[in-house]
């Protein structure tokens, strides 16, 4: 109880709320067609050392978690390298870097399914939410990623990516497309299932929802 006083009070300082179990770090580096980069380290070898070096820091207050050899020793690595990093080339000559420290927790329990065009995405969203939320540590960020099927890899990109996108803009001025109509949709009815933060009840359960899509095929039917 202490501990969760005190990342409270953390939390509202930075005016963020953060778990310490930041167990992966996420990376999108977008990477202009004319940028040039010098050294004898590759574009992986120097996001890993800019986050051997934030974990190892003394003020670091997270907890390294990334463990080598996943299926055998399960060693920490110490300094929570390797991070997960996806690039996207863009015009241009600059490089711009989002960094996202997504909790473990979150990437255990999250969830793929191949649902047919007549299915609802809000209810089998509410479905696990009402399944797994608990076992999440609420209160968290709900993300749903609408794809071609797994076409478009790796299929979870889209929710790690739109997982740093803010509904505070939606909520102010309303939805302006069916896409924000479906993210205020799940932030209202996830909120509304009661679990609460820590489980323990109450009116906040999901801080933000996310949604993103992909162009989808088809289907065509014989005349």
């Amino acid at each position: 109880m202490a501990q969760i006083l005190i990342n409270s009070r953390m939390c509202a300082e930075g005016q963020r709320p953060i778990c310490q179990d930041t167990g992966i770090v996420t990376v999108f580096a977008e990477v202009g067609m004319d940028a040039r980069i010098e050294g004898t380290m590759s574009p992986d070898d120097m996001i890993n050392e800019g986050v051997r070096r934030a974990y190892r820091n003394v003020d670091n207050v997270l907890r390294a978690s990334i463990l080598a050899d996943p299926d055998g020793a399960r060693k920490n690595t110490g300094d929570n390298t390797p991070a997960v990093i996806h690039y996207k080339i863009v015009p241009g000559n600059t490089i711009d870097v989002h960094v996202a420290a997504k909790g473990g927790g979150s990437e255990a329990k999250s969830k793929f399914a191949m649902l047919n065009p007549s299915d609802s995405v809000v209810d089998w969203v509410l479905e696990r939410g009402a399944a797994n939320g608990r076992r999440l540590v609420p209160a968290g960020v709900c993300s749903a990623s609408a794809l071609a099927a797994r076409r478009k890899k790796p299929c979870c990109w889209p929710k790690k990516r739109c997982s740093i996108l803010s509904i505070f803009k939606s909520c102010e001025r309303g939805p302006s497309n069916r896409a924000e109509t479906l993210r205020l949709e799940l932030y209202d009815k996830v909120n509304a299932l009661g679990i609460g933060a820590q489980g323990l009840g109450g009116l906040t359960t999901v801080l933000d929802a996310k949604v993103k899509d992909f162009p989808q095929l088809t289907r065509r039917t014989k005349p």
